[in-house]
Order: C-alpha cells, then structure tokens, then sequence
C-alpha cells in the first residue's frame, strides 16, 4: 500500500530555453514548475483521471495569485512544493511554495480550480476529496486565496495574438501559462530590460481555441501597476484579465 503525500515535491533545473535575456527564469517557466507539480501530486492521490482513452475528467486552473522575491537563474536547481488546502463548493485550492538549494523561499502561489466533466464541459462535485486518506494542510501560502481581478470600465488596445497550435495542450484549449505569455508579451520589448514581475493575480475565464484572434486591453501605458484583459476578437468574449506588478531589475 502507498502511503499518501500530504506534500508534494518535484526539483526543476532551469533550463536555456525557458531562462531570459536577463539570465533568470521567466516567471512563465516558474508557472509551468507549479502546474506539472500540481498534476504530478493529483496523480499521486490518485485524483488525476488519466485513462486509457484520455481523460474523463479534467482540473483546470480558475484563478492564480504568485509573489516572486526572486528568479533562479540559468541552470540553478529548485524545488517546488505543493499541497491541497481544501474546497468550497465546486472550487478546489492548492499552494505552493519554490525553494532554492540552500532552502530560502523564492517564491509564493496560491491557486484555484474546477474540476471540469471533458464531454459536458461541466464542473464536477468534490466530495470524493473528503475520502482523502491525507491531513490536509489548510496553511495559505501567500496568507490568503488567490483573489478576484478588479476590472476598470475604461480599457484601451495594447496589442492582440492569434492562437497557435502550440498555444494548445491535450484539452485542446489554450493552455493557462499561454494566456500570461499573452499578456505580459503585449508590454514594449525595451520595458523587459531592467524590469520583473513581482506579483501576478490572474483570472481564467472562458476557453479560446485554435485560431482564434485576442485582442489584449490594458488600463493604461506600460507601467509599474497594470490591469490587464484579453477578449476574443470577434466577438469581444472576455477570456482572461490580470493585475500585474512590476519591480525594478537589481
């Protein structure tokens, strides 16, 4: 018999490709870190419904809240953590923390999700957690859930994106960590040198598929506090908005 991991931890080298200009990972390299350690630990407690056909029921992140004090760099080793910190009705929350080598915190998460029926794209109950041979760490790691993302009336155009076949994932969707990519890419290039994302509080709304044309909506110029939103091009279906803050480069 298995004995189930309250927490979980995977270590990630970082990797050439996923570091920066500035030799430091990109912040969409550390959500990435979060996410496959999020499926390795469902998968582990048995919740990861992959079967041989697919999988019949998928866990799709609504909400994400991450603090970073510090990047790793190029080739530098961490270790992320993670754990369930309970459910409220259809919503499921799950921390995280990224540690260096030598242990010191780098960074923060906390995350919200459904659990989403893959044939009738609806959430699905959560009770069966309750069953969960585990203690179940209620322990926030950013001291608070990931919070709402508060929208102004007034937006204006700050670039737009057509989805790709990579921007895909095996739900054929537009993975969570593209919809940041998409965001945070909209800024100026010349803004990227001597200037990180501190803090990112993001809302994942609607699906966008293949094809599809995103029109991404800022509160303003490229500054040190932003509301971002992208909408569906077409038909002005708001898909994602987020509140980034920035940091400048030491």
């Amino acid at each position: 018999m298995t004995l189930l991991k309250p927490i979980w931890t995977d270590t990630y080298k970082v990797a050439w490709h996923e570091a920066t200009t500035g030799n430091r990972a990109s912040l969409v390299a550390l959500c990435n870190y979060l996410q496959e350690t999020a499926w390795n630990h469902a998968e582990h407690l048995g919740f990861g419904f992959r079967t041989d056909n697919g999988f019949e029921k998928a866990w799709v992140v609504v909400r994400l809240h991450i603090e970073v004090d510090r990047y790793p760099a190029w080739n530098d080793k961490v270790t992320v953590e993670t754990w369930p910190s309970g459910y409220k009705g259809y919503l499921a929350f799950r921390e995280f923390r990224v540690l260096n080598e030598e242990n010191v915190v780098m960074a923060r998460a906390t995350t919200t999700w459904l659990l989403i029926d893959t044939l009738s794209r609806r959430p699905c109950h959560l009770e069966f957690l309750d069953t969960l041979d585990i203690q179940v760490k209620t322990l926030k790691a950013c001291g608070k859930e990931a919070p709402a993302v508060k929208q102004p009336e007034k937006m204006q155009d700050f670039g737009s994106y057509r989805v790709r076949y990579y921007d895909l994932d095996m739900y054929q969707h537009v993975n969570n960590t593209r919809y940041i990519e998409m965001l945070v890419g909209a800024y100026p290039g010349d803004w990227f040198s001597n200037k990180l994302i501190k803090t990112l509080s993001i809302e994942f709304l609607k699906e966008s598929f293949l094809g599809d044309e995103v029109t991404v909506k800022s509160d303003g110029p490229a500054a040190m506090n932003n509301v971002l939103a992208g909408y569906e091009t077409k038909v002005e279906k708001l898909l994602v908005k987020a509140a980034i803050t920035w940091a400048d480069e030491h």
